[in-house]
């Protein structure tokens, strides 16, 4: 998988990891609807307390809150980026663009140092979940995950924004960014489309999250005998789904490997069923915003230099997006 590219195929049973490989669209579709496989905790959130969580984001990451955070902050950012000189998009826009939206829920007494703190806390999961392959959970992640639950409770006293969220916010959030403008402006002719016909802007979403889904694998175990496909699963067995994959199976897929903006929402890269992600609607909508904002603001946006990856088995996404941006409405600086 040297690009990153993994291929869908059909199930396996992996001795080295113990656990099944599903990878084909039918196969991963059909594992996240089986309420036998049974979602694991992890140091992001307790799986068994989903429902609750799912409650609590709909009660306070409302779509309009949500956007009122997005129109207020977006521009204000994206208006920041240097022109004329190469930046890197995850580090000027992206990722303290979406610290911003987390600090915003958390309401961190110490300011951008205890936000700051917050967000290395968060990224100590993060990576931790990426590099995972089952759902262990290092010491150190969970140390992490403690401090940082402790740390949300004292800051927001009806507990607003727990772990899972504050992680997908200022993690998940800001790699699926990088990856789906790696992808769009590798894509110029698309880029062009999507820039002058915002009306295009849901579609273009929901096929970069099919691209560039930062959530290569994740897992499952049997709570009892169950088939997918080829695999014939014994209670208390691991399996492993492979979104990535699976979200470009040629049999779903025409040319999967190529963005397309006229493919239906057939996606994977948020689950399906009870498990499904709960803060799905949040990054949709902030991806949007900050999409629109970049758009807007700039007239081109040339990608330059090599990326580097966070490149583990779970979770595959740019560290770093080097560009050159252009926008014919600021001058360029003299230096």
């Amino acid at each position: 998988m040297s690009d990153g590219r993994a291929r869908s195929g059909p199930a396996r049973f992996d001795s080295t990891l113990g656990a099944w490989i599903l990878s084909n669209h039918a196969d991963v579709s059909a594992a996240l609807r089986d309420v036998r496989l049974s979602a694991v905790a992890t140091a992001a959130g307790d799986a068994p307390g989903h429902a609750a969580v799912r409650r609590t984001a709909a009660r306070d990451f409302s779509p309009e809150r949500l956007a009122a955070w997005c129109a207020e902050t977006a521009a204000k950012h994206v208006a920041r980026i240097p022109v004329g000189r190469p930046v890197d998009l995850v580090r000027e826009f992206a990722a303290p663009w979406s610290l911003a939206l987390a600090a915003k829920a958390a309401c961190p007494t110490g300011g951008d140092m205890e936000a700051a703190r917050l967000s290395a806390l968060a990224r100590e999961v993060f990576l931790a979940a990426a590099t995972a392959t089952d759902s262990t959970v290092s010491p150190r992640a969970l140390a992490a995950s403690a401090e940082l639950a402790q740390s949300l409770q004292r800051a927001t006293a009806e507990a607003s924004i727990d772990v899972q969220a504050f992680v997908a916010l200022t993690q998940t959030l800001p790699a699926f960014l990088a990856y789906a403008w790696l992808e769009l402006f590798q894509n110029p002719e698309e880029a062009h489309r999507l820039r002058h016909n915002g009306d295009l802007m849901p579609q273009a979403i929901e096929e970069l999250l099919r691209l560039a889904g930062p959530s290569r694998a994740i897992f499952r175990i049997a709570e009892s005998d169950v088939s997918i496909g080829a695999a014939k699963i014994l209670s208390g067995e691991r399996v492993v789904l492979m979104l990535a994959a699976a979200n470009r199976d040629p049999a779903v897929f025409a040319n999967p490997d190529r963005f397309d903006l006229s493919r239906g929402e057939r996606h994977l890269a948020f689950g399906h069923g009870t498990h499904s992600c709960v803060g799905a609607s949040m990054i949709r909508m902030a991806a949007a915003a900050a999409t629109r904002a970049l758009l807007a603001a700039t007239s081109d946006v040339e990608l330059v230099g090599d990326v580097d990856w966070i490149d583990g088995f779970a979770i595959r996404a740019p560290a770093s997006l080097h560009a050159h941006i252009q926008n014919s409405q600021r001058p360029v600086p003299i230096t």
